[in-house]
């Protein structure tokens, strides 16, 4: 059977499930209903990302506020003082105590004006900050209730960019999924894992995400476009693996954990090609001397700890 063939076959008047593509659009979500619509679905929660640091959602805060009072950067043109440029920046404060928005201001005679727009502080309990955003020392041309509301909401939601990172990187390792673009955004997940993307679809439809999925189609480049982002995927893995084990002194748990990654890829390759009757054998050589490579290496330092532990 050709590689076309293996990918999309008919048996009667019903296809055989071959996979399909999938791409989404995130949104920030409330952590509670997401939990629980992942657990309706039965879904591992130790995949679910974590709301992000308190310092990252008061910078986005703070940008989102000085946004929504119409403080822009650009470049203006004035008679008296020629061509005139702002920009906008929000900074961290000195020890991640807080952070400041920033207006600089550049015209062709003086290149070196600043203006605080607004600044936010976390409290402090003792020698620790508060995180909490009744507790925000802000100051400024914003008023604080508007800063304190916006952190107090950044606060209470995972971020959509953690929603799609998760969905890029965990939730594919889990599907056997891989990327068909070299940036990411469009992914074939293999028919064996279609009934737990759905499940996942269904728990991020539920909280507002957007899930699409395409069934895989019939044709030549259609195989050719999986086939080159398996071994793309494969390919960039080992580089990294290469890098490490010439560069890296890692002990030997970090080693025999590298050992574990690359049986994991090797045994992804052998679904592939299974699924696509494709021979994937020299990226199948190259991670497997990897593993040989970083399992003598474990041996290696193991053997080290040892005498020393005996000395």
């Amino acid at each position: 059977m050709s590689i076309d063939q293996k990918l999309v076959a008919i048996q009667g008047d019903a296809p055989v499930n071959a996979g399909a593509i999938v791409y989404f659009s995130c949104v920030d979500v409330a952590q509670e209903p997401l939990r629980a619509a992942w657990s309706v679905e039965g879904l591992d929660v130790d995949l679910l990302p974590a709301i992000r640091r308190p310092l990252i959602c008061l910078r986005d805060a703070m940008a989102g506020c000085v946004r929504s009072v119409g403080i822009r950067g650009g470049k203006f043109f004035g008679a008296e003082v020629g061509a005139t440029e702002f920009s906008v920046d929000v900074r961290d404060l000195a020890r991640q105590s807080g952070v400041v928005a920033v207006c600089d201001v550049a015209t062709e005679a003086d290149s070196d004006k600043q203006r605080t727009i607004s600044r936010a502080a976390f409290g402090k309990v003792g020698a620790l900050f508060d995180h909490s955003a009744d507790q925000l020392v802000v100051s400024g041309e914003i008023q604080p209730d508007i800063i304190r509301e916006a952190y107090r909401t950044a606060r209470s939601l995972i971020h959509h960019s953690s929603l799609a990172n998760m969905l890029a990187n965990r939730v594919m390792d889990r599907l056997d999924g891989v990327s068909l673009r070299e940036t990411g955004g469009v992914y074939y997940i293999p028919p064996h894992s279609i009934a737990l993307w759905d499940r996942v679809s269904r728990a991020l439809t539920a909280v507002g995400c957007k899930l699409y999925q395409i069934p895989a189609m019939q044709g030549e480049h259609a195989c050719a476009a999986i086939l080159d982002a398996v071994q793309r995927e494969a390919g960039l893995l080992a580089d990294t693996l290469t890098d490490t084990l010439v560069e890296s002194e890692l002990g030997p748990r970090a080693l025999q954990g590298k050992v574990a990654v690359c049986d994991k890829a090797l045994q992804k390759l052998e679904r592939y090609e299974t699924l696509l009757g494709a021979n994937l054998e020299a990226i199948r050589a190259r991670i497997g001397s990897l593993s040989v490579g970083y399992g003598e290496a474990a041996i290696t330092a193991l053997a080290g700890l040892d005498g020393l532990l005996g000395d």
